[in-house]
């Protein structure tokens, strides 16, 4: 074997051990730029339930393509109306493809922060999804998603670009 073969497959059998991270994308990073938020006693709960509802929503995510009918059944409880659940298809759809997401599938999310306004009825949630970029490479997208509460539950909206 050449030496270019040798360093060409210890590159790729380092990358497939570690993981690497082609691309990133960060969407919508401004909202969270001057928000005056509940006090964290007060928050707390809601924090909690947000937390809950947030990490119910991309775990269906990572089990199912985004653009399925059954995902479709399956999210529209997380919506406050067809709209918002359309928007968020389509939306959510077109970046996981931009981003090279193989298939349209959440690999892994991680929630960064979560800031409650001091209406207690919107909240920004700052997360990272990374989905599968080919065979070995992550695609990242970093954002803040826009939820609301109506009636004790969490609803997100999401925002066109």
């Amino acid at each position: 074997m050449t030496t270019t073969r040798i360093i060409a497959l210890g590159l790729a059998v380092l990358t497939a051990i570690f993981g690497c991270t082609l691309k990133h994308k960060s969407v919508n990073l401004d909202l969270a730029n001057n928000v005056r938020t509940l006090p964290s006693e007060e928050a707390a709960l809601d924090v909690e339930r947000l937390t809950r509802r947030v990490t119910d929503l991309y775990g269906i995510l990572s089990d199912d393509k985004i653009t399925t009918y059954l995902t479709k059944q399956k999210i529209a409880g997380f919506f406050h109306n067809d709209q918002d659940l359309a928007d968020f298809i389509a939306v959510y759809a077109s970046m996981f493809r931009k981003a090279g997401f193989r298939p349209e599938r959440v690999k892994r999310f991680s929630i960064k922060n979560i800031l409650i306004e001091e209406n207690g009825v919107i909240a920004l949630v700052e997360l990272t999804i990374t989905g599968r970029y080919y065979f070995i490479w992550n695609a990242k997208i970093h954002e803040i998603q826009r939820w609301e509460k109506s009636h004790g539950q969490w609803y997100f909206v999401p925002s066109t670009y």
